[in-house]
């Protein structure tokens, strides 16, 4: 029995592109569901003392760099549920954000400053995600 033209290219097609796709997928799922590997996410589920946190997620550099020259986040914690008199600013950046080589001086620090002196009344979160 032979295969039409149309009919051979759909099942190399099949062969070539689903297959693989099913086999690393199934491959993905399998290990996802047996715990391997660690959350890709910047930012995680915490717990403090009994309270619940978002913190910073020190292995998401692994994603990218090895363990050994990996840089992480300043360390960061923040609540996960925020008043409503709260706004929530997360920055965004490079090493500039960061405040590299002296995080006391990033510049999500200094928007924190300003808005405080600006707006005393409300609360501003500045979270530094650099």
């Amino acid at each position: 029995m032979e295969l039409s033209r149309g009919r051979l290219w759909m099942f190399r097609t099949i062969v070539v592109l689903v297959v693989p796709a099913l086999f690393f997928g199934s491959l993905q799922l399998g290990l996802r569901w047996v715990g391997y590997g660690f959350s890709p996410e910047a930012i995680v589920k915490c717990e403090v003392d009994g309270q619940a946190l978002r913190c910073n997620n020190s292995r998401f550099g692994w994603r990218f760099f090895p363990p050994n020259i990996s840089r992480e986040f300043t360390p960061l914690t923040f609540a996960q549920d925020k008043s409503d008199n709260t706004y929530r600013i997360f920055v965004l950046g490079a090493s500039a954000t960061q405040g590299v080589p002296n995080a006391a001086f990033s510049f999500g620090r200094m928007l924190r400053v300003g808005l405080r002196e600006a707006h005393p009344e409300v609360n501003f979160d500045v979270i530094v995600v650099a």
